[in-house]
């Protein structure tokens, strides 16, 4: 791929220089922008039996709309003044949480919306919706920092906000032929994250496996069996016990034992929820003093363990084990149940029960709570019955275990790290497009297939940078062998 052979400055910052025959205009000289609203959930002839589609800020992540969860009347629409946006037409998030605000969509299908979103309905032959999407799509940085900027604690844009908002603008065929390339490129981005996902599911189904093999009957296939008393457990090695946690741990331990640093201006590490890993491992790097972090948060100390309780995390299977915590104590996220192992577990060992599939299994039916914010209770992580081998099997088990897991976790971690190398390519990529610092005019379809395939095979073999010096097939094999 090469750059266009004249370029121009176009007056925008963020834009630089454009191509020479590009023009700059702001979306509202070349599009009809507008917002909806939601009709009230009080009035059931709004809702009941419609047939109109309408959609919430959540659906600009399907990328290209084609379909709708809700459904209002006639009667809304018409009481509600809901515009009935054709598709074609870019929605954008003007408000919302995480990565949502300034996320833009292509809509697929003729729908009407609520007040989150903007739509925009392009001039026909001025503007391509396709190409649209993704120069919106390049700019997200852009959109997200004029929300920031709106004041307030969330952030918003507005359509004013949208409607001053500037593009680069190539003549309408070359904005077909860019959004074409983009899409064919997208295609290929996509099977390779849905290859790279298939194999992380692959390893992790092996990994529960072996957990749940070698935690509830050990390494013994040959070992004299008892019954367990438990339905979900059967029988285990007949010198093993069997127990409820609470008889081998302590359930949130009570942060008095550590009072006198209360005021202490030392470090401890804070633990948010995205610092825990589903793989045992964390991030602490987020150290800030004792005397800041007292109150209001989870307390706990090196060698405990800590669970998240929460849905969907707890079924995700956020948990560590605290052994190599840098501080002596620390404090998390109030959405954590700490386990402090007595005499009669080892950490790991313990840490590794709560990995169980029906630990997980039956804890997410004994949630309580409001939907999306479901939580495990301490009493089920108390009363939860798990096997207990003797200490030092526990210890072998435990290294058992990771030596089980080594190869896997590699596989896992180069498949995850090639995920996020392939889409921060991919996010330089769109921006250089529609900024027309790559020119994509030949790389017409089936030419802008075979270009981004050879593109995507020269990013997903670059040894050192995805780890994939080995193909998916060995990968599988390799956590195949390391499960057995």
């Amino acid at each position: 791929m090469k750059p266009y052979p004249d370029y121009r400055d176009s007056g925008v910052p963020w834009l630089g220089t454009i191509p020479a025959h590009w023009e700059v205009k702001r979306i509202r000289r070349l599009a009809r922008i507008g917002n909806g609203s939601t009709p009230s959930r009080g009035r059931m002839d709004f809702w009941e039996h419609g047939d109109i589609p309408w959609l919430n800020s959540s659906s600009v992540h399907q990328g290209r709309i084609t379909k709708a969860k809700q459904f209002v009347t006639t009667v809304a629409f018409r009481e509600c003044h809901l515009p009935m946006v054709p598709a074609g037409s870019v929605l954008v998030a003007i408000t919302g949480q995480g990565k949502t605000r300034g996320t833009a969509a292509v809509l697929a299908t003729d729908s009407t919306i609520n007040q989150h979103m903007a739509f925009i309905t392009p001039q026909k032959d001025r503007l391509f919706g396709e190409y649209l999407h993704w120069h919106l799509s390049g700019a997200y940085a852009e959109l997200r920092a004029i929300s920031d900027g709106a004041g307030g604690t969330k952030g918003a844009l507005t359509c004013q906000d949208v409607k001053e908002f500037p593009i680069a603008l190539p003549p309408f065929d070359e904005q077909r032929k860019i959004a074409s390339y983009l899409d064919a490129h997208g295609r290929l981005v996509q099977q390779f994250i849905r290859n790279r996902r298939r194999l992380i599911g692959v390893l992790n189904e092996r990994r529960q496996a072996v957990i749940d093999r070698l935690v509830t009957r050990g390494k013994d296939p040959g070992a004299v069996l008892r019954p367990s008393g438990i339905d979900w457990l059967g029988e285990v090695p007949a010198h093993w016990d069997v127990l409820k946690l609470k008889r081998v741990a302590r359930i949130d331990p009570s942060r008095s034992e550590s009072v006198h640093l209360r005021d202490s201006d030392g470090p401890a590490v804070f633990l948010p929820m995205e610092r825990i890993s589903t793989d045992g491992q964390i991030d602490a790097s987020d150290r800030r003093p004792v005397s800041s972090l007292w109150q209001g948060f989870t307390y706990f100390r090196r060698n405990d363990v800590i669970l998240a309780k929460i849905t969907p995390c707890f079924q995700n299977g956020k948990s560590a084990c605290l052994s190599q915590l840098p501080t002596p104590i620390g404090f998390g996220t109030t959405e954590l149940i700490v386990l402090r192992a007595g005499s009669r577990v080892v950490p790991e060992f313990l840490r590794r029960v709560t990995c169980l599939s029906a630990f997980r299994r039956f804890g997410v039916e004994s949630m309580t709570g409001a939907a999306g914010q479901q939580r495990v209770s301490l009493e089920f992580v108390a009363n939860f019955s798990a096997p207990m081998p003797p200490i030092e099997e526990q210890h072998e088990l435990v290294r058992a275990m990771s030596a089980h897991f080594a190869n896997a976790d590699r596989a896992i971690a180069d498949a995850e790290r090639g995920i996020a190398l392939v889409r921060e390519y991919r996010t330089r990529l769109i921006a250089d497009v529609v900024t027309g610092k790559i020119d994509v005019r030949g790389l017409t379809s089936p030419e802008a297939v075979v270009e981004a395939e050879a593109t995507a095979a020269e990013i997903e073999g670059t040894d050192g940078e995805l780890g994939a010096d080995v193909d998916e097939a060995e990968l599988v094999e390799e956590g195949a062998d390391a499960g057995d």
